[in-house]
């Protein structure tokens, strides 16, 4: 009998850049996986029989082929499907997030990059928000050294177009999380046609300071033009020990957040469609 953790434990090479999307609906899935990891794990528990996971599953497959990225299916169980993108390996499971994540950490395997967009919990009537406390301490826990969090709304981080540029979430008494916003994922009111489509007008809008690959927000351009997603920020995320932070968490309420709305700076880079 195929055995989907087994393949993900045993079968992938010995250190694997793997994302991790709860909630991942139908759209983008072809898209995200142009991202920079080599195993990309998704979760969505909506579809709760048969016929609605074959309906899933055919819309995600029906949307890859329409993008030019057509789906390869490897392998089938009643709740799981196992794909490629190209030379990627896609998991999709019909199963709870919680139960998803302790699967990743049962396989002995780390997330290195977390999505959290779009994920219901405020109308798609997703019980847990992926943000909330419970959940990002249980993600924390199951995450690289190096984390890259993709996010759209957060308790702890903002929402729509106002971001803290760093945050420090506490799981312990002496340790944490500190979040610094790397980028974000910003439209162009005023460029000219010639450079794009005009509906697909955006580009990576790159902080000060910002250390690492910005390569995971062009993932999401289809998300933000098609789907008329929001603004979306990318998050570099590092462990530390409480008396590591440096940055002064009594921030005003006026300087605390970086307001990333969408916006018509110079144009530094070619933007993305």
């Amino acid at each position: 009998m195929f055995d989907p953790d087994r393949l993900l434990r045993d079968t992938l090479p010995s250190h694997p850049r793997l994302l991790f999307y709860p909630s991942c609906g139908t759209r983008c899935i072809a898209d995200i996986m142009a991202a920079d990891c080599d195993v990309f794990v998704f979760a969505d528990y909506r579809a709760r029989d048969p016929r609605a996971r074959r309906r899933f599953w055919n819309e995600i497959e029906a949307e890859g082929q329409t993008m030019g990225k057509p789906l390869t299916l490897e392998a089938s169980t009643v709740g799981t499907r196992v794909f490629r993108v190209g030379e990627k390996l896609g998991f999709l499971f019909f199963r709870d997030n919680n139960e998803v994540l302790a699967r990743i950490r049962r396989t002995m395997r780390v997330v290195h990059c977390f999505v959290g967009i779009n994920d219901g919990c405020r109308e798609g009537g997703n019980y847990e928000c992926v943000h909330s406390r419970p959940f990002l301490h249980s993600l924390l826990s199951a995450s690289a050294e190096d984390l890259v969090y993709i996010t759209d709304h957060s308790e702890y981080l903002g929402a729509h177009t106002r971001f803290r540029p760093r945050r420090y979430v506490p799981v312990s008494d002496d340790e944490g999380y500190d979040f610094s916003l790397n980028s974000v994922f910003v439209r162009h009111r005023n460029l000219t046609r010639e450079f794009i489509n005009e509906n697909m007008r955006y580009y990576v809008n790159r902080l000060n300071g910002a250390s690492r690959s910005t390569s995971y927000l062009p993932a999401f351009a289809r998300y933000r033009s098609v789907w008329r997603g929001g603004v979306i920020a990318h998050y570099d995320v590092t462990r530390r020990k409480r008396d590591d932070v440096s940055f002064n968490t009594a921030e005003s309420p006026k300087t605390a957040f970086y307001e990333a709305a969408d916006v018509e700076p110079p144009l530094k880079e070619k933007p993305f469609g």
